[in-house]
């Protein structure tokens, strides 16, 4: 028989990235960053690095742990 994979949990700085905390760094994610994306809200799901904006930084993070 075919051993199915598990998932490996991800480390703490790609968790952030996981913006629907779903265990993957995804279109999903990728998703909730252009529907933020100029946002300045505090907390914003989107803002992965917490520097107050959504934008180029966020998704070079996206793209650092995609999966």
């Amino acid at each position: 028989p075919t051993a199915t994979p598990t998932a490996t949990p991800l480390n703490l700085a790609a968790q952030k990235v996981d913006a629907n905390n779903d265990n993957k760094i995804d279109v999903l994610d990728f998703n909730t960053l252009m529907i933020n994306w100029g946002s300045t809200n505090i907390n914003n799901a989107a803002d992965f690095n917490d520097d107050g904006k959504v934008d180029i930084l966020d998704f070079n993070l996206l793209m650092i742990y995609w999966s």
